[in-house]
């Protein structure tokens, strides 16, 4: 086992955020011209621990090619489930098939993107 304790991110974004009652899904929403998923992804992947991402999408997310994404870290999609517990628990499963070593796994929300620190550390 190395010193160092893989994470990895999932990142639940396959609701539709119909309390925002919104024209698109509240992940999607512009934040100084970005999607706030994107500020998400952005934020998680740069994170020194943070070895790879794992999100979850709807199924037909029409939103999600048109982001612009450069991440510093590996990315994987998972399909996205009816409710939040369902895209995270579609989200173990692909990263359980992915690797082979046991990482911490930190789940986040995908319409969280203005955290101004990200501490990992063990329980």
């Amino acid at each position: 086992m190395s010193s160092k304790q893989a994470v990895w991110a999932v990142v639940p974004a396959a609701g539709i955020g119909s309390r925002m009652q919104a024209e698109i899904p509240k992940q999607y929403l512009l934040i100084d011209d970005k999607p706030v998923l994107q500020l998400t992804l952005e934020r998680l992947a740069s994170h020194p621990a943070i070895e790879g991402i794992v999100i979850a999408l709807a199924e037909n997310d029409q939103w999600w090619p048109s982001l612009s994404l450069s991440l510093s870290c590996e990315l994987l999609i998972a399909k996205g489930g009816k409710d939040r517990s369902d895209s995270v628990s579609n989200a173990l499963k692909l990263l359980q098939q992915h690797i082979e070593h046991n990482p911490w796994v930190l789940v986040h929300d995908a319409a969280r993107p203005v955290c101004d620190m990200l501490i990992l550390m063990p329980c």
